[in-house]
């Protein structure tokens, strides 16, 4: 993963900082699905206060990218778990490029997320 600083340019994060952890889970059923994200730092606490917003599409066909923006689940509001709903009727891979921003962290996340029939 990589940061982008104010000045625009991508560099590899370094330094005293540490990149959020992201596990990820699909739910739902006809093609409407639930995607959720958890971020974590690198003693497994909570990010949150993030925003997460980007561009997902499946691989068969990647001039169909759809915009998206994930929100804080306020049902589980220490948990640092953001999610919506969206739908992912093909099955095989999906992929989002995501921007994660915290105060003035920002994170550059790409994932890979395979969608199978009945899932």
């Amino acid at each position: 993963m990589i940061t982008r600083p104010a000045s625009g340019r991508a560099r590899p994060w370094a330094g005293r900082h540490h990149l959020p952890s992201c596990h990820h889970r699909l739910a739902g059923l006809k093609g409407e699905r639930l995607v959720e994200i958890t971020l974590t730092d690198n003693l497994g606490r909570p990010l949150r206060g993030a925003t997460i917003a980007g561009k997902y599409f499946h691989h068969a066909h990647p001039m169909e990218g759809l915009d998206i923006r994930l929100t804080e689940d306020t049902a589980r509001p220490a948990a640092g778990v953001y999610t919506v709903q969206t739908p992912l009727r093909r099955i095989g891979t999906w992929e989002f490029r995501l921007l994660i921003k915290r105060g003035p962290d920002e994170f550059i996340l790409t994932r890979q997320l395979e969608v199978g029939p009945g899932q």
